[in-house]
């Protein structure tokens, strides 16, 4: 096996023009997607190829190609999570962005998170079409991290914000971590529906889901978790949530 670096592209010409922050691979069509706040790649046969801070990347071809044309592509913000539902050809994306593009045109008002179905090269909201009932409704939020739970068919979503919205209820409180339900296409706190008794009290960075022991760890800036119990529990910017109790654990 050697050791060696190899560039997503030729020598002279690869990777992008800006960061990268999120990469997920898709197995079933061995490409790579990496998303950030980039807006052009390079590569030995695109010397120059506009992005709007998503592409994907072949890995038998060593290709990069955008998600639709030229004109519409991509995100109008940061791109800085993704989750990938394989067995769905189902591409999860959240960052910094209000609108998504494609070949079908803008889909606007997308609140920070949205849906790309692999397959059909189309985008979806999480929720219904206005500003206040899909993804992250609050003001001035953003996705820092997501997760996909297939065993559960959950979407984790966490970041700053305080509030969500979907078609049954708009503005929800959620504060910087929560889940929305593929089967019911839902959001759903992580501890009680009020708004001082759900989440953590300060940004959420990263998700990872222990399926053995079927609980999240949390991590981020956040030095208190809250659920139905109704009472601060110190938690220093780790924790456990436990979905078969919906409580906390530091």
């Amino acid at each position: 096996t050697e050791s060696k670096w190899y560039g997503f592209g030729t020598l002279g010409q690869n990777g992008t023009n800006g960061q990268i922050l999120t990469y997920a691979y898709d197995s079933c069509k061995n490409v790579m997607y990496a998303g950030g706040t980039f807006t052009t790649v390079y590569d030995s046969s695109n010397i120059v190829l506009s992005v709007n801070r998503i592409a994907k990347w072949n890995i038998s071809t060593s290709c990069w190609s955008r998600l639709t044309d030229s004109s519409w592509n991509g995100v109008d913000g940061s791109c800085n999570a993704f989750a990938i539902d394989t067995s769905n050809q189902i591409l999860y994306v959240g960052g910094n962005f209000t609108n998504v593009y494609s070949s079908a045109g803008t889909l606007a008002t997308t609140q920070k998170v949205a849906k790309w179905d692999i397959n059909t090269s189309t985008w979806s909201r999480l929720g219904n079409s206005t500003a206040t009932t899909n993804g992250l409704t609050s003001t001035s939020a953003y996705c820092n991290a997501l997760l996909y739970d297939s065993s559960n068919s959950r979407l984790y979503v966490g970041g700053n914000f305080t509030k969500v919205g979907d078609a049954g209820q708009a503005d929800q409180s959620a504060n910087n971590v929560a889940y929305w339900d593929i089967s019911t296409t839902r959001w759903s706190k992580l501890g009680a529906n009020d708004i001082s008794n759900n989440g953590v009290n300060l940004e959420c960075r990263t998700l990872i889901y222990d399926a053995s022991n079927t609980q999240l760890y949390v991590g981020g800036d956040f030095t208190v978790v809250r659920d139905s119990r109704s009472v601060d529990i110190t938690a220093n910017r780790v924790a456990i949530w436990k979905p078969s109790l919906s409580k906390w654990y530091g």
